[in-house]
């Protein structure tokens, strides 16, 4: 049963991070053709369109719907993961000790 969970978690995470994609990739192409300057830098560092978004909402309101719905989607699989997978998932359990190697042979074969 936690293989079914573990699924359903896994294509809701990934369907919210492609629409949080697009929406980065929206936003991207809004804030170019909004102002050129924030445009091209937010070509090198997508991230920057996410704070021009925020910073010109009426402008922006549909890249904004998208990234909101990306970062729903992830954090509604990522939140209540541990809660379903509580014994399949260990985050810094001990692994399993390495068995013990042979001694080296010796050289002196007599």
């Amino acid at each position: 049963m936690n293989t079914w969970l573990i699924a359903i978690l896994v294509l809701i995470a990934a369907v919210g991070a492609a629409i949080f994609f697009v929406g980065l990739l929206v936003a991207v192409v809004t804030t170019a053709g909004l102002d050129k300057r924030w445009g091209f830098a937010s070509m090198l560092l997508p991230p920057l369109a996410i704070v021009f978004c925020l910073r010109h909402p009426k402008q922006t309101r549909y890249a904004l719907k998208l990234l909101a719905a990306g970062v729903a989607l992830v954090l509604l699989a990522a939140l209540p993961a541990p809660l379903f997978l509580g014994d399949t998932v260990r985050v810094g359990a001990p692994s399993q000790p390495m068995p013990a190697s042979p001694p080296p042979a010796s050289a002196s074969a007599g």
